[in-house]
């Protein structure tokens, strides 16, 4: 390829979709410090502090992120059914030898060093699909390739429900609708399998979900029960309160780094993850939670962007599926904290910590970032 096509090539790269991912990740190093200190405001600092590894994964992601952009998405394709299969494996091997954190059988590794394979079979159940769905482009919305896709996420999600994470079993469904309807699923299909599932849903309340997992999804459908009913106040509703009051805690400019009353004194669970939301809007204020919700949405929008002028069927697919999978993220983690959407344990992107997340997130984006730059085919 000559200077000038290369020149022109560079064009196509997305410089608004990496920037807010940088800011994020800058507003992130804060906060994740923030929520390493102690009331008596002293951090705690080692290499092996969640501060020390946020530090040491933005750093891994951020080369993986223009590595990967780089990269011929395409060279993608060949790779889906060994990228499938492997991370099958680790999510058998996560049953029968991870540890349980929080409830969910999810990490492999040693309590330093833990890996989540949830995380990167995400992004593999992604690629899958859209090789899937690029090999019937001349076919779309059939029933036929419409229940093979879905027979192609039942085994990592089995998978993950058996650990048992919901959370990450919400965002596989999510990514599925997202690349279903970018492959011309039709309404009615998508009405007739919501028909078909509603049984199976109201079977898997009583059967499948354990206690706790129905306590969250009762704070979201009935909040009103936190304030009425003490006991299920003190079994279900205390995270939601929490969060509940940190936000209000933030007022429009935040009470600062370091000052939140419901983080510094530990009020909030995995305030590192699952709620650095509201740790962010209890320090930064409704200034800094609305900065947040602001990129996470130029994120989304740049990706659709990306969807919309992806030169083939494989990159389009590979970028709605990218764009599901933070969407969902997203929509999850904030409304949990809003107490809009269930309390399941996923964390934000770009924001909170979480080595195999992060890499996974950042991955991501360098694949979306290689379909935006090959998005016209160059002639010789």
């Amino acid at each position: 390829m000559s200077t000038s096509l290369r020149a022109r090539g560079w064009r196509e790269y997305n410089p608004m979709l990496l920037l807010a991912v940088l800011l994020l990740l800058a507003i992130s190093i804060p906060m994740i410090y923030s929520t390493t200190v102690g009331a008596n405001g002293v951090l705690s600092f080692s290499l092996g502090s969640s501060f020390a590894k946020h530090l040491v994964w933005i750093g891994v992601g951020v080369p993986i992120l223009f590595i990967l952009s780089f990269i011929d998405y395409q060279m993608l394709r060949p790779l889906a059914l060994p990228l499938y299969g492997l991370a099958m494996l680790t999510l058998v091997a996560v049953i029968a030898l991870g540890q349980v954190k929080g409830g969910a059988q999810s990490w492999i590794g040693s309590s330093q060093l833990a890996f989540q394979p949830t995380e990167p079979a995400k992004l593999v159940v992604i690629i899958a699909l859209a090789a899937f769905w690029s090999k019937r482009a001349d076919a779309p919305g059939t029933w036929q390739a419409l229940l093979l896709s879905l027979l192609l996420i039942m085994p990592p999600l089995g998978l993950v429900l058996l650990q048992p994470d919901f959370g990450s079993a919400m965002v596989i469904v999510g990514i599925w609708l997202v690349m279903a309807f970018v492959a011309n699923t039709r309404w009615y299909q998508f009405l007739l399998l919501t028909l078909i599932a509603a049984p199976s849903a109201v079977w898997a309340w009583t059967n499948v979900l354990k206690v706790y997992q129905r306590d969250r999804l009762s704070v979201f459908l009935t909040p009103e029960r936190c304030d009425t009913d003490p006991v299920f106040y003190a079994r279900a509703c205390w995270q939601t309160i929490q969060a509940r009051l940190a936000i209000g805690n933030g007022g429009i400019g935040g009470m600062g780094l370091n000052r939140g009353i419901q983080s510094q004194f530990n009020y909030l669970p995995v305030q590192e993850s699952d709620f650095i939301f509201a740790v962010t809007a209890e320090e930064l204020g409704f200034i800094g939670a609305a900065t947040v919700i602001v990129l996470q949405l130029i994120i989304i929008w740049q990706i659709w962007r990306v969807v919309e002028h992806a030169r083939d069927p494989f990159g389009r697919l590979l970028a709605a599926g990218i764009g599901g999978l933070l969407l969902v993220h997203c929509l999850e983690n904030m409304g949990m904290n809003l107490i809009m959407m269930p309390m399941t344990g996923i964390p934000l992107p770009f924001l909170s910590y979480g080595g195999s997340f992060t890499l996974t997130v950042l991955a991501s984006i360098g694949m979306v970032q290689s379909v935006s730059l090959r998005r016209r085919r160059w002639s010789f």
